[in-house]
């Protein structure tokens, strides 16, 4: 459907796009050596597309996330900062990052959270099981 209703996305360079790329495709993790690293972690829609592809349904989640104060930056500035954000990522080779090396601010809200999604996972692992369900299985496990 998106083809049909923005034709022109059809004409932009094709690159591995994520196919659904949103505020929330970006995250935190853990690698090998235990360093709290940032970036696009949502990679189960990847398919060769038009980038622009991409760039409008984050540009909506953004702008949505702005006008509900989700996020700190104005609506009039979203696109700027995505368009700014992108070309960054490009020129630098569109690689997480470790947090401790880069934008330590980014860190302290990454760490909050966590730590907000562990207390939230205590309290789910505190309520009764239903019937039929294990422990693992309410985790995710």
């Amino acid at each position: 459907m998106f083809p049909e209703i923005c034709p022109d996305v059809r004409k932009t360079p094709t690159v591995l796009s994520l196919g659904d790329l949103h505020i929330a495709s970006f995250g935190t993790w853990r690698d090998e050596f235990g360093r709290l690293i940032w970036g696009i972690d949502d990679f189960d829609e990847a398919n060769p597309l038009p980038y622009a592809n991409d760039l409008l349904p984050l540009a909506v989640s953004a702008i949505l996330d702005a006008s509900e104060r989700e996020i700190k930056v104005g609506l009039g500035d979203v696109v700027d900062v995505i368009l700014d954000g992108y070309r960054t990522c490009l020129r630098e080779g569109g690689k997480p990052f470790v947090l401790e090396e880069k934008h330590k601010w980014l860190r302290k809200i990454a760490q909050a959270a966590s730590m907000y999604r562990r207390i939230s996972g205590r309290k789910w692992a505190a309520c009764p099981q239903p019937v039929g369900t294990s422990q693992r299985t309410r985790e995710g496990q």
